[in-house]
């Protein structure tokens, strides 16, 4: 059980990875109301989906392996839409 709070953790920290990136990453001048109109929520919401399911993983009988291959998954997946949505400013 602990292991899977963990995960559920890791999941919806990484639903929070756009506005944790934008304290470091400069963002292109009009991309700013486009991470906070589109990407942000849509982001947090895809990560409580995620973590709902993750969740829910031990009382549909996952195995271990299984678990472990799903959360690599959905964190993969979350890190990369928070990179391809992100407004980068280009030098």
């Amino acid at each position: 059980m602990e292991n899977n709070n963990k995960g559920v953790f890791l999941i919806l920290f990484l639903g929070f990875l756009t506005p944790i990136m934008m304290q470091f990453v400069p963002v292109e001048g009009g991309g700013v109301s486009l991470i906070f109109v589109l990407t942000v929520p849509i982001l947090i919401g895809i990560s409580i989906l995620f973590s709902i399911i993750y969740f829910y993983l031990d009382k549909w009988e996952f195995t271990l392996e299984r678990k472990k291959l799903i959360l690599l998954f959905f964190c993969a997946t979350l890190i990369a839409l928070a990179l391809m949505l992100y407004p980068y400013r280009q030098y």
